[in-house]
């Protein structure tokens, strides 16, 4: 039994280990993913809640620079590419 509460421990201290590491590398990029996701949109009534998030990451984001507000349209980064086809033909070599 000893053995099983051993592995236990071993596994959660790895994946501990992993989840700080995660924190510390991409630490801007989840702080961005959360201000963005908490920007208030007209039909989604639990972002008019989250919006004080939003609200603060847009004040820090003017005052220190930080990028953290992300600056594109919504119409434009969810709008198809005209041309999404990657084929390399030969007669264009």
């Amino acid at each position: 039994m000893e053995v099983i509460l051993y592995i236990f421990v071993v596994i959660f201290f790895l994946l501990a280990i992993g989840f700080v590491y995660t924190l510390i590398k991409d630490f801007k990029e989840i702080v961005r993913g959360i201000v963005n996701s908490c920007k208030p949109q007209l039909f989604y009534p639990i972002t008019w809640v989250l919006s004080p998030i939003w609200l603060i990451g847009k004040v820090v984001d003017f005052i220190f620079g930080l990028e953290i507000i992300d600056k594109s349209n919504d119409y434009e980064s969810h709008r198809p590419e005209k041309y999404s086809s990657k084929k390399i033909y030969l007669w264009t070599l």
